[in-house]
C-alpha cells in the first residue's frame, strides 16, 4: 500500500505555498518526483496519476498560479523563469535532489523552462500535453484574456451554472472522455475568488513573451533531460502534430501516443499514462 497523501505548506520567495506529498514507501533511493498540474487546476487534479507512481518514489505536487493559494497570497514574478526557479528553489528547500518533473500543460511548460534554465537540477521530464514555444494557436485567446472583455469574462466565470462550466471542461477532452464521469470541483475552486483570477490573468501578460523567450533558448541549447512525452491524438488545446517541433529541441525522448485521448490525460487516461511512465521510471530514470 502506497503512502498516504498529505497537504502541507512551504514559504518560497515571500509566498506561502501549498503542495501533496508523498513520502517514499521502502528503502527508497530512486529519483524524487515533483508534478505541475495546469493552468486554471491545482494539485488535486493529478492525484490519479500520483496513484499511478511508484510507491518507492518521494513525490510533491504543487499548487501552482491560478490554483487556490492560501489566503491572498501573491507570487511574485508569474513568469516562466520566475515560476522554474521557484519551483527548483521549492524541490531544494524540501531537500528533493534532481528530482524528475511530471508536468500538465502549463505545468510541462514550465518543466521545460527548468530543464532549459537549471538543467543540473533536473534528472528528467514526464510532459502531458504540454503547453510550448511552437504551439501558435493559443496566442489569440492569450490576446484575448489580456483584453479588457477578456478580464471581464475571467472574473465572471465563477457566477456561470456548474452545468455550463462542466460542458466547458469536457470540451478540452477527446471522445471516450466526455462520457467519463469527473469531479470538476477541482477544476472550478480557482475561479470562485478574486484573487485567484486575478493572479492567474496577470500570468497570462507574459505568456507569449515567455514563450517566445524559451523557443528561442531550446533551439539554441537542446534540453538534455531525458524526456516522456504523452499526448493524446485527439487532443483540441496541443494538438499532438505540434509534438514534432518540439522533439527536435530535446536531445533524448520517448513520445507515447494516447489513442482518443484529448487535453486532460491525467483524468482520461491515468492507468494508461501510469503504465507507461512506471516502465520509463524503471528503464533508469
Amino acid at each position: 500500500m502506497s503512502m498516504p497523501l498529505v497537504q502541507r505548506e512551504i514559504c518560497v520567495d515571500g509566498a506561502r505555498l501549498t503542495f501533496l506529498e508523498r513520502e517514499a514507501q521502502g528503502e527508497g533511493g530512486r529519483a524524487p518526483i515533483v508534478l505541475l498540474h495546469g493552468i486554471a487546476a491545482s494539485a488535486a487534479t493529478m492525484e490519479l496519476l500520483i496513484a499511478e507512481l511508484p510507491p518507492e518514489r518521494r513525490l510533491i505536487a504543487l499548487n501552482m498560479p491560478g490554483s487556490e493559494l492560501p489566503d491572498t497570497t501573491t507570487l511574485s514574478d508569474l513568469s516562466f523563469q520566475g515560476l522554474a526557479r521557484q519551483v527548483r528553489d521549492c524541490a531544494k528547500m524540501l531537500g528533493l535532489e534532481r528530482p524528475v518533473v511530471l508536468g500538465h500543460s502549463h505545468g510541462g511548460a514550465i518543466a521545460l523552462q527548468m530543464a532549459a534554465s537549471f538543467p543540473e537540477d533536473v534528472s528528467g521530464l514526464i510532459l502531458l500535453a504540454p503547453a510550448h514555444p511552437f504551439l501558435l494557436r493559443e496566442r489569440w485567446l492569450v490576446a484575448f484574456y489580456n483584453s479588457w472583455a477578456g478580464h471581464m469574462f475571467g472574473h465572471s466565470i465563477r457566477l456561470l451554472p456548474d452545468w455550463m462550466q462542466a460542458v466547458g471542461f469536457r470540451r478540452l477532452m477527446g471522445p471516450a472522455g466526455r462520457k467519463m464521469t469527473i469531479d470538476w470541483q477541482p477544476y472550478r475552486v480557482p475561479f470562485q475568488r478574486r484573487d485567484n483570477v486575478a493572479q492567474l490573468l496577470r500570468l497570462l501578460k507574459t505568456w507569449n513573451a515567455d514563450m517566445d523567450a524559451l523557443g528561442v533558448q531550446i533551439k539554441a541549447q537542446k534540453i538534455a533531460a531525458p524526456t516522456l512525452f504523452l499526448w493524446g491524438d485527439a487532443d483540441p488545446i496541443v494538438p499532438l502534430a505540434t509534438a514534432a517541433a518540439l522533439e527536435q529541441c530535446v536531445q533524448q525522448w520517448e513520445l507515447v501516443t494516447l489513442r482518443g485521448v484529448g487535453h486532460l490525460p491525467n483524468e482520461e487516461a491515468a492507468a494508461e499514462c501510469g503504465s507507461a511512465m512506471r516502465a520509463w521510471l524503471d528503464g533508469g530514470h
